[in-house]
Protein backbone atom coordinates (compact mmCIF):
# COMPACT_ATOMS: atom_id res chain seq x y z
CA UNK A 1 0.00 0.00 0.00
CA UNK A 2 1.24 3.47 -0.90
CA UNK A 3 0.55 6.15 1.71
CA UNK A 4 0.39 9.71 0.39
CA UNK A 5 0.59 12.66 2.76
CA UNK A 6 -1.46 15.71 1.78
CA UNK A 7 -0.75 19.07 3.37
CA UNK A 8 -1.04 22.79 2.78
CA UNK A 9 -1.88 25.91 4.72
CA UNK A 10 -4.92 27.94 5.68
CA UNK A 11 -7.11 28.51 2.60
CA UNK A 12 -4.59 26.85 0.30
CA UNK A 13 -7.13 24.39 -1.11
CA UNK A 14 -5.98 21.24 0.67
CA UNK A 15 -9.54 20.27 1.56
CA UNK A 16 -10.55 20.66 -2.09
CA UNK A 17 -7.75 18.31 -3.17
CA UNK A 18 -8.77 15.80 -0.47
CA UNK A 19 -12.25 15.91 -1.99
CA UNK A 20 -10.82 15.21 -5.45
CA UNK A 21 -9.06 12.12 -4.08
CA UNK A 22 -12.35 10.93 -2.57
CA UNK A 23 -14.07 11.44 -5.93
CA UNK A 24 -11.36 9.20 -7.41
CA UNK A 25 -12.35 6.52 -4.88
CA UNK A 26 -9.14 6.89 -2.89
CA UNK A 27 -9.75 6.69 0.88
CA UNK A 28 -8.71 9.78 2.83
CA UNK A 29 -7.92 9.85 6.54
CA UNK A 30 -8.31 13.37 7.91
CA UNK A 31 -6.28 14.36 10.96
CA UNK A 32 -8.64 17.22 11.80
CA UNK A 33 -11.59 14.81 11.87
CA UNK A 34 -9.64 12.52 14.19
CA UNK A 35 -8.82 15.46 16.48
CA UNK A 36 -12.49 16.42 16.62
CA UNK A 37 -13.53 12.88 17.52
CA UNK A 38 -10.86 12.69 20.20
CA UNK A 39 -12.15 15.88 21.85
CA UNK A 40 -15.83 15.00 22.02
CA UNK A 41 -17.45 15.31 25.48
CA UNK A 42 -16.39 12.49 27.78
CA UNK A 43 -13.09 11.78 26.04
CA UNK A 44 -9.76 11.58 27.84
CA UNK A 45 -8.21 14.16 25.52
CA UNK A 46 -10.89 16.74 26.25
CA UNK A 47 -10.47 16.14 29.97
CA UNK A 48 -6.73 16.83 29.68
CA UNK A 49 -7.38 20.01 27.70
CA UNK A 50 -9.89 21.28 30.25
CA UNK A 51 -7.49 20.51 33.10
CA UNK A 52 -4.97 22.87 31.57
CA UNK A 53 -7.05 25.55 29.86
CA UNK A 54 -10.01 25.56 32.24
CA UNK A 55 -13.75 25.07 31.80
CA UNK A 56 -14.00 28.45 30.08
CA UNK A 57 -13.06 26.77 26.78
CA UNK A 58 -16.23 24.64 26.95
CA UNK A 59 -19.60 25.51 25.46
CA UNK A 60 -22.76 25.40 27.55
CA UNK A 61 -23.41 21.81 26.44
CA UNK A 62 -19.98 20.65 27.60
CA UNK A 63 -18.46 20.45 24.13
CA UNK A 64 -15.17 22.07 23.21
CA UNK A 65 -15.58 25.68 22.09
CA UNK A 66 -12.99 25.64 19.33
CA UNK A 67 -13.27 29.37 18.67
CA UNK A 68 -12.38 30.23 22.27
CA UNK A 69 -9.55 27.73 22.31
CA UNK A 70 -8.22 29.05 19.00
CA UNK A 71 -8.12 32.62 20.34
CA UNK A 72 -5.91 31.38 23.16
CA UNK A 73 -3.50 29.13 21.29
CA UNK A 74 -3.02 31.09 18.08
CA UNK A 75 -1.91 34.20 19.98
CA UNK A 76 0.30 32.33 22.44
CA UNK A 77 2.88 29.91 21.00
CA UNK A 78 3.60 28.35 24.41
CA UNK A 79 -0.06 27.50 24.95
CA UNK A 80 -0.27 26.11 21.41
CA UNK A 81 2.66 23.81 22.13
CA UNK A 82 0.95 22.59 25.29
CA UNK A 83 -2.25 21.86 23.36
CA UNK A 84 -0.27 19.93 20.76
CA UNK A 85 1.47 17.91 23.48
CA UNK A 86 -1.93 16.98 24.93
CA UNK A 87 -3.59 16.04 21.65
CA UNK A 88 -1.04 15.06 19.00
CA UNK A 89 0.11 11.73 20.52
CA UNK A 90 -3.48 10.46 20.49
CA UNK A 91 -3.99 11.70 16.92
CA UNK A 92 -0.81 9.95 15.79
CA UNK A 93 -1.84 6.69 17.45
CA UNK A 94 -5.27 6.81 15.82
CA UNK A 95 -3.72 7.57 12.44
CA UNK A 96 -1.46 4.54 12.73
CA UNK A 97 -4.39 2.30 13.67
CA UNK A 98 -6.44 3.53 10.71
CA UNK A 99 -3.50 3.07 8.33
CA UNK A 100 -3.10 -0.54 9.47
CA UNK A 101 -6.84 -1.09 9.02
CA UNK A 102 -6.68 0.11 5.42
CA UNK A 103 -3.60 -2.01 4.78
CA UNK A 104 -5.38 -5.10 6.10
CA UNK A 105 -8.27 -4.37 3.73
CA UNK A 106 -5.91 -4.48 0.77
CA UNK A 107 -6.15 -0.79 -0.03
CA UNK A 108 -3.68 0.17 -2.76
CA UNK A 109 -3.49 3.92 -2.17
CA UNK A 110 -4.27 5.89 0.97
CA UNK A 111 -4.20 9.66 1.51
CA UNK A 112 -3.46 11.23 4.89
CA UNK A 113 -4.93 14.75 5.05
CA UNK A 114 -2.74 16.41 7.70
CA UNK A 115 -2.33 20.20 8.03
CA UNK A 116 0.74 19.84 10.28
CA UNK A 117 2.25 16.97 8.31
CA UNK A 118 5.83 18.24 8.41
CA UNK A 119 5.56 20.18 11.67
CA UNK A 120 4.53 17.01 13.52
CA UNK A 121 6.96 14.75 11.64
CA UNK A 122 4.03 12.68 10.41
CA UNK A 123 5.55 12.59 6.94
CA UNK A 124 7.51 9.56 8.21
CA UNK A 125 4.25 7.63 7.84
CA UNK A 126 4.10 8.48 4.14
CA UNK A 127 5.74 7.16 0.99
CA UNK A 128 5.20 10.44 -0.87
CA UNK A 129 3.85 13.87 0.05
CA UNK A 130 1.82 16.59 -1.66
CA UNK A 131 1.75 20.28 -0.78
CA UNK A 132 -1.11 22.46 -2.02
CA UNK A 133 0.49 25.86 -2.49
CA UNK A 134 -0.71 29.46 -2.76
CA UNK A 135 1.14 32.68 -1.97
CA UNK A 136 0.75 34.27 1.45
CA UNK A 137 -1.39 37.19 0.33
CA UNK A 138 -3.83 34.85 -1.40
CA UNK A 139 -4.07 32.79 1.78
CA UNK A 140 -4.92 35.86 3.83
CA UNK A 141 -7.46 37.16 1.33
CA UNK A 142 -9.23 33.82 0.91
CA UNK A 143 -9.34 33.04 4.61
CA UNK A 144 -10.60 36.46 5.72
CA UNK A 145 -13.27 36.46 3.02
CA UNK A 146 -14.36 32.92 3.87
CA UNK A 147 -14.24 33.01 7.66
CA UNK A 148 -14.97 36.61 8.50
CA UNK A 149 -11.87 36.70 10.74
CA UNK A 150 -9.64 39.74 10.79
CA UNK A 151 -6.41 39.88 8.85
CA UNK A 152 -4.49 39.87 12.15
CA UNK A 153 -6.23 36.69 13.35
CA UNK A 154 -5.55 35.00 10.02
CA UNK A 155 -1.88 35.92 10.25
CA UNK A 156 -1.72 34.55 13.81
CA UNK A 157 -3.06 31.23 12.56
CA UNK A 158 -0.64 31.20 9.65
CA UNK A 159 2.31 31.79 11.98
CA UNK A 160 1.27 28.67 13.91
CA UNK A 161 2.10 26.62 10.81
CA UNK A 162 5.25 26.12 8.80
CA UNK A 163 5.37 28.63 5.90
CA UNK A 164 4.04 27.17 2.67
CA UNK A 165 7.29 28.06 0.93
CA UNK A 166 9.08 25.70 3.30
CA UNK A 167 6.49 22.95 2.91
CA UNK A 168 6.82 23.30 -0.85
CA UNK A 169 10.54 22.53 -0.60
CA UNK A 170 9.90 19.44 1.54
CA UNK A 171 7.05 17.89 -0.47
CA UNK A 172 7.47 15.24 -3.14
CA UNK A 173 4.80 16.89 -5.30
CA UNK A 174 3.27 20.38 -5.43
CA UNK A 175 -0.15 21.51 -6.64
CA UNK A 176 -0.37 25.25 -7.31
CA UNK A 177 -3.77 26.70 -6.47
CA UNK A 178 -3.33 30.32 -7.50
CA UNK A 179 -5.83 30.20 -10.33
CA UNK A 180 -9.15 28.49 -11.02
CA UNK A 181 -10.60 25.23 -9.76
CA UNK A 182 -10.41 23.96 -13.34
CA UNK A 183 -6.66 24.58 -13.33
CA UNK A 184 -6.27 22.77 -10.00
CA UNK A 185 -8.28 19.82 -11.27
CA UNK A 186 -6.08 19.60 -14.37
CA UNK A 187 -2.94 19.49 -12.20
CA UNK A 188 -4.57 16.88 -9.98
CA UNK A 189 -5.43 14.63 -12.91
CA UNK A 190 -1.82 14.74 -14.12
CA UNK A 191 -0.60 13.94 -10.61
CA UNK A 192 -2.94 10.95 -10.31
CA UNK A 193 -1.41 9.51 -13.47
CA UNK A 194 2.10 10.20 -12.19
CA UNK A 195 1.34 8.44 -8.91
CA UNK A 196 -0.02 5.43 -10.78
CA UNK A 197 -3.37 5.61 -9.02
CA UNK A 198 -6.13 3.43 -10.38
CA UNK A 199 -9.58 4.90 -9.91
CA UNK A 200 -11.01 1.61 -8.65
CA UNK A 201 -8.30 1.58 -5.94
CA UNK A 202 -7.67 -2.09 -6.57
CA UNK A 203 -5.19 -3.81 -4.23
CA UNK A 204 -1.54 -3.62 -5.24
Amino acid sequence: MKVIGLTGGIASGKTTVAGLFRQTNIPVICADEIARALTEPGTASLEKIVQHFGAAILSADGSLDRIKLAKTVFTNPDERKILESLLHPAVRKTLQIQIETEKAKGTAFLVLDIPLLFESNLDVLCDETICVYVDEETQIERHTNRSGHTRAHTQDRMRAQMPLTQKLSLATHVLHNQDTLTDLQAQFEKLVVKLGIKTNNSPA
